[in-house]
């Protein structure tokens, strides 16, 4: 849970709406969607420093639009899809 520009974003509460994960399998964003309608990607990174594997996770408030695009990029789930057309 993190508090950003005074809301909170909580993947615990929040609506899971999809993810990419990278090639190598050492990245992952996933798009949620809070309760009150915000969305927000878990950006989770896993790297190789000094000979030591790095675990780093950030939380992104986006906009509807940016939303629709990752959904677009990463291919359209299915329970986004209704988002998407309503937001046309």
């Amino acid at each position: 849970m993190s508090k950003l520009k005074g809301k909170v974003y909580d993947t615990e509460t929040a609506e899971e709406i999809g993810y990419h994960c990278g090639e190598d399998n050492n990245d992952e964003d996933t798009l949620y969607r809070t309760k009150d309608g915000h969305y927000f990607v878990r950006s989770w990174r896993n790297f190789l420093e000094s000979g030591s594997w790095i675990q780093t996770t950030r939380l992104v408030p986006i906009s509807e639009r940016e939303a629709m695009i990752f959904c677009i990029k990463t291919g359209i789930p299915k329970r986004f899809q209704g988002y998407v057309l309503s937001s046309i």
